[in-house]
C-alpha cells in the first residue's frame, strides 16, 4: 500500500510541476486555474509530509518551498531557475 501511495504522490508532483514549467510564451492563469493549483499544491504537500520516506526531506525546507510555490502561483510568475 505504501508503494502505491508513493507512486500516486510522485504522479501528482509530476502533474503539478507542469503548472510551473516555463512556456514558450507567458500565459496568465485564470482565477479558477490558480485556485486549482493551490489546492493540488496543498494536497501534495500534506502527502509529502506524511508519506515521504525521509522525515528530514534530505535537508529541504519543505515549508519554505511550498510557500514559494504558493507565492509564485499568486503572482503568476514562473519559478526561478536553479
Amino acid at each position: 500500500m505504501r508503494g502505491k501511495k508513493a507512486a500516486a504522490t510522485i504522479l501528482c508532483l509530476t502533474a503539478l510541476a507542469g503548472f510551473f514549467v516555463p512556456a514558450a510564451r507567458s500565459q496568465r492563469m485564470s482565477k479558477d486555474d490558480r485556485a486549482s493549483v493551490l489546492v493540488m499544491l496543498e494536497n501534495v504537500s500534506k502527502d509529502i509530509r506524511k508519506y515521504y520516506y525521509d522525515p528530514q526531506l534530505h535537508g529541504v525546507d519543505w515549508e519554505a518551498e511550498v510557500a514559494a510555490a504558493k507565492s509564485r502561483s499568486r503572482m503568476r510568475l514562473l519559478p526561478a531557475s536553479r
